[in-house]
């Protein structure tokens, strides 16, 4: 039976407010709740009622909150409270409105580096409970969530096994199917390695949009996970890079002798994992885009008229044709979030202007633009390697040989839910600069429910409406 009835009213006489229902899952009912005293959002979790009557699972269920509550680490739920009021057992934590399952579901697949993004948190919180002898044993999306701010944050320590804990014995292959070890299927002693088996099966899904092992029965899916090998098929449709497939397997190692032989390992790969990434999605695909954007300007003459090319300076055109293309300057470009301190995505415009006029071309039309331009207007500003779904720095190009040195490159950036913002750097031969622009986030509220949009945010985490600009 469930605690619904509880919505609208007060716990510990009015300290805490249940606001709306979230969700159930394992043994619990999760409600939205506010906190009066400290006057913020909290999530009250509820043992389900037909379990209250079981002393065990009712020292299950406190000592989840116990085990949680002792950990002290950016990447894990905080505990606030833990208290009961008659047969209302429950305990107060940390509001995370959104999961990596929630995004999964409507993404289907990210990119690497964005999923590689999200895990390596979880992966340092992993060091913290591994050197405190804490094994979670059920890793998967749905116990993975995001502060209002992005942060990841591993929660759910329902079946967690600590040093000091014995009870579990006798409880063999507690978890989830899709997202256990070998060894936690078999019923033999778990430490950390089998929670980074757990890691690799989120990775593998959030890369292919697909768990590896599946089938309409449970103990099917053990089989496979000790079984049967790790299906490489998605992986290759996928094209997921083979820095990312390294990772994957050795996470999903049958034995866990053949796995990351710490935490620490796993940490230390995925962020060298991310640098390589970041490496060659910044010098990837340079002359094909380059010949996209001599394309557009073909195509655009067509359309505006000879007219207008026969009226340009001669001279402007020389960088296109010459032998001397070589780059006159760089300018590494990551857009922030200014108080989430993370990369936002953006889409991209190309903009110069002539001796006669500014001129835009469209590289990448969508819900952002960046305008470029340069004080000299015999500067040509090319850039080879905009995304659609950037989280990286961008390069922009300055192509001479008509550039001078400090001459002013003004970037403008406008980004749907933020306030736009600009910023003038001076440029000289030979600079490679790195360049952080920070947005604010404009108040955008929900035309459903009236709930203000959260950084990162596209759907209402309240009534699900989609958020509209």
């Amino acid at each position: 039976m469930s605690y619904r009835w509880l919505i609208g009213k007060d716990l510990q006489n009015g300290k805490y407010k249940i606001v709306a229902f979230i969700g159930r899952g394992g043994m619990a009912e999760v409600y939205e709740g506010f906190d009066t005293k400290l006057k913020r959002k909290v999530a009250i979790k509820i043992l389900g009622r037909e379990y209250i009557n079981n002393p065990y699972l009712v020292r299950r269920f406190y000592e989840e909150a116990q085990i949680a509550a002792n950990c002290d680490h950016p990447n894990i739920v905080k505990i606030y409270d833990i208290h009961n009021e008659g047969e209302i057992h429950y305990f107060v934590m940390q509001y995370l409105p959104r999961t990596l399952a929630n995004i999964l579901k409507e993404k289907k697949v990210l990119l690497p580096i964005e999923v590689m993004k999200i895990l390596k948190p979880i992966a340092e919180a992993l060091v913290y409970t591994q050197n405190r002898g804490i094994v979670h044993k059920d890793i998967k999306p749905a116990n993975i969530m995001f502060t209002e701010h992005g942060v990841p944050v591993l929660t759910d320590f329902g079946i967690a096994l600590h040093d000091d804990s014995t009870r579990f014995q006798g409880a063999v292959a507690t978890g989830t199917p899709e997202y256990m070890s070998p060894e936690q299927i078999e019923g033999k002693e778990l430490d950390f390695r089998s929670d980074i088996y757990s890691l690799g099966i989120v990775l593998y899904e959030s890369v292919t949009g697909g768990v590896p092992f599946q089938a309409d029965e449970p103990h099917a899916v053990l089989y496979q996970h000790i079984h049967k090998p790790l299906p490489e098929k998605p992986l290759q449709e996928k094209s997921v890079p083979k820095p990312v497939c390294d990772v994957l397997r050795k996470c999903l190692a049958k034995s866990p002798i053949d796995r990351y032989q710490s935490a620490e390992e796993l940490v230390s790969t995925i962020d060298e994992v991310i640098k390589t990434l970041s490496v060659q999605r910044s010098g990837a695909g340079i002359k094909y885009l380059i010949m996209v954007l001599l394309g557009i300007l073909v195509v655009s003459g067509i359309i505006v008229g000879r007219k207008y090319f026969m009226s340009l300076n001669p001279e402007f055109l020389k960088p296109i044709g010459s032998k001397n293309r070589a780059p006159f300057a760089t300018v590494s470009l990551l857009i922030m979030d200014s108080i989430a301190a993370q990369p936002v995505p953006f889409f991209a415009e190309l903009s110069f202007r002539t001796q006669e006029q500014e001129t835009t071309f469209s590289i990448q039309k969508g819900e952002a633009t960046i305008k470029l331009y340069s004080e000299n207007p015999k500067t040509f500003l090319v850039s080879p390697n905009l995304s659609t779904q950037s989280s990286l720095s961008d390069t922009f190009t300055v192509f001479g040989p008509f550039a001078k040195p400090g001459v002013p490159v003004t970037i403008w950036v406008e980004v749907p839910y933020y306030e736009g913002a600009g910023v003038s750097i001076a440029v000289n031969e030979g600079d490679n600069k790195e360049l952080k622009i920070k947005l604010q986030s404009k108040q955008i509220y929900c035309g459903g429910c009236g709930k203000q949009f959260d950084f990162g945010d596209t759907i209402c985490s309240k009534c699900e409406k989609k958020r509209e600009k």
